[in-house]
Order: structure tokens, then C-alpha cells, then sequence
């Protein structure tokens, strides 16, 4: 059985060095309605051995220096957010977990304006599995949202169930990046509203989903540094009457890029 966290108002950890932190050696859950979670510098840590689970929406407040810090074992299911997470005073959102789950509609709303706001890893060796559920956003307020797959192992975005989910950055750039290992869409649609870096260190990129930005004259990076091969379907553009540059590229003699799929590209007009 989880472990559960019911919480019912505002919680806070008060001086300056003060931090929160939220413990379970199995399925952590917390539910409870609305109010805010907040520590001084020294942060907020949360932790599920097993899994983490936001079943109801959360907020988080550990101020413009500190990190709420979200993470899990590598055998469990990860973390869940079923409504919205919030993370509030710029605090920056750091989640380590071998994946991310997204419910239907649901949001992930950042504060952070520069630097970056969220930042999701998985450990060495550890495939990063992002599952959506139709579909899902991440707003942000300037800071980047960032995706890093453990070393030699993929960063798989999944859609849960039949069809094809669409997962939304809005306010930020979005970075992916695996490394001797694939980053893969699996029917899975990436919109944001700013730039995209997509970076495959030694692995293919397989686009079987879209990749596409509606920031007026943006930049959309596709690249690895030891060439790179792109499968599947998807297309890599500007939508919203958007257009910009994309860049797909490897660098250093030999390093080849190989379009094996059925890839279309449009920087718009």
C-alpha cells in the first residue's frame, strides 16, 4: 500500500536555511486540496522509493535560490501528476525518476525566467519514458524544460493508450538530449511555443510524432555530433503561421546524417 501525504492548507518551513523534506520507502501519494508547500533556501525534497504520485494539484514554493526536488527508484512507475504541479518564487524543478507521467490535461506550471526551470533526468543506464494521456503542458515563464535519458539509454516519448497525445511547452525552450542511446517519438506530438534543441549523442532519432514550434523567426536544432539517422513519419516545422530555421546537422568529417524515414520539414513562408 502508498504511503500517503493528505494535505489540507498551507505548509511552511521558516528561516532562511529551512527546507521540507517528504519521505517514503515505497509508493508515495499525496492528495488533500489546495495550498501551498514552502521552504527557505534549503529547499524541498520529495521522495518515493517506489513512485511519487500528485493526485491532486500541488504547489510548491522554495524561493528564487532554491530547487523543489523530485525523485524516485528506478523499479517503481515513476512520477504521476493527474491535475497540475506548480512550482512558484523561480524556484527551479528538479525531477530524477526512470519516468513522468502525465494524466489527461494535465499541467506542470514553472516559474523560473531564465536558467533552467525544469529539469528531468534519468540515471545511468536508466531509459527516460516520458507517458502522455492525450495530452499535457508545461508552462514556464522564461526557464527552460529540459529532458536528459541517462547515458546509453533512450528518451522515449510514449502516448498512452490509442491514438496520437500532444505534449505542449509554452514560455520556455525545450532541450532533449540521449546520449549512445535513441531519442524516440512514439505517436507522440512536441508543440512549443519557443526554440527546440533536440540533441541524440551516438543513437537515432526516430519521429513517429511531430516536432514543431510557433515562435516567430525560431530556431529548431536537430543534431549529433557523430552523425545522426532520422526514421519514421513525423514532421519537424512552424505551425500558427510561424517561421524560423531548422538546423539538422552532425559535425566533423564522416559523421553522415541518413534521412531513413519519411520526414518532412517546413520553416514556413
Amino acid at each position: 500500500t502508498p504511503d500517503n501525504l493528505l494535505r489540507d492548507g498551507n505548509v511552511f518551513a521558516l528561516g532562511n536555511g529551512a527546507g521540507i523534506s517528504i519521505n517514503s520507502d515505497g509508493d508515495l501519494n499525496l492528495s488533500g486540496s489546495a495550498g501551498q508547500i514552502s521552504s527557505g533556501s534549503g529547499g524541498i525534497a520529495i521522495n518515493g522509493q517506489k513512485s511519487v504520485t500528485f493526485a491532486n494539484a500541488y504547489t510548491f514554493n522554495a524561493g528564487s535560490n532554491g530547487a523543489v526536488q523530485v525523485s524516485t527508484g528506478n523499479a517503481g512507475s515513476g512520477v504521476t501528476v493527474t491535475s497540475s504541479l506548480s512550482v512558484n518564487g523561480g524556484s527551479q524543478l528538479a525531477i530524477n525518476t526512470n519516468a513522468l507521467n502525465l494524466g489527461s490535461g494535465s499541467s506542470i506550471n514553472l516559474s523560473r525566467a531564465s536558467g533552467s526551470a525544469m529539469l528531468l533526468n534519468s540515471s545511468l543506464g536508466s531509459a527516460l519514458n516520458v507517458n502522455v494521456n492525450s495530452s499535457a503542458t508545461i508552462n514556464s515563464q522564461g526557464g527552460s524544460m529540459e529532458f536528459h535519458a541517462g547515458a546509453t539509454a533512450p528518451l522515449n516519448f510514449n502516448r498512452q493508450g490509442a491514438g496520437t497525445a500532444q505534449l505542449n511547452f509554452n514560455g520556455g525552450q525545450l532541450i532533449t538530449e540521449s546520449s549512445a542511446a535513441d531519442t524516440n517519438l512514439n505517436n507522440v506530438n512536441l508543440q512549443a511555443s519557443g526554440n527546440i534543441q533536440v540533441n541524440v549523442h551516438g543513437g537515432n532519432l526516430n519521429l513517429n510524432g511531430d516536432i514543431n514550434s510557433s515562435q516567430q523567426n525560431g530556431v529548431i536544432v536537430l543534431q549529433d555530433p557523430n552523425g545522426m539517422t532520422l526514421t519514421g513519419a513525423g514532421s519537424v516545422g512552424f505551425t500558427n503561421g510561424a517561421s524560423g530555421s531548422i538546423f539538422v546537422q552532425s559535425f566533423g568529417a564522416g559523421n553522415d546524417l541518413t534521412f531513413a524515414g519519411n520526414n518532412v520539414f517546413n520553416a514556413g513562408a
